[in-house]
């Protein structure tokens, strides 16, 4: 599994499993669709589109296996703090999306 030039955000155990940072998603993972189908968030980022960009490299086409994406979030902690302002940030993007799409079929673009 290819991770970058110097592999820095991937560890991988001698059973074969993969564990990787959020922060790989910016150098790219050549093969995790054919390898990866589990995913754990055991630390969440503040970011919706890099969240959602992470879980749909793994759950890509040509993924032969189902996905299963899990977040590990405690209560009363940061972790469930950034999994409420992720939430909030696809509630408010996906409206935006609609008001979008409504206004261009007003408008006819």
């Amino acid at each position: 599994m290819d991770c970058g030039p110097r592999h820095q955000f991937l560890v991988r155990n001698d059973q074969g499993e993969m564990f990787i940072s959020h922060n790989s998603m910016g150098h790219g993972i050549d093969g995790l669709q054919r390898r990866g189908h589990i995913l754990v968030w055991f630390g969440l980022t503040w970011s919706l589109d890099l969240y959602e960009q992470f879980n749909g490299r793994v759950r890509r086409q040509g993924q032969g296996v189902p996905v299963i994406c899990h977040r590990i979030v405690t209560r009363d902690t940061m972790d469930q703090a950034q999994a409420t302002a992720l939430s909030s940030k696809a509630s408010t993007q996906d409206s935006l999306r609609k008001a979008v799409n409504e206004y261009r079929k007003m408008r006819g673009v």
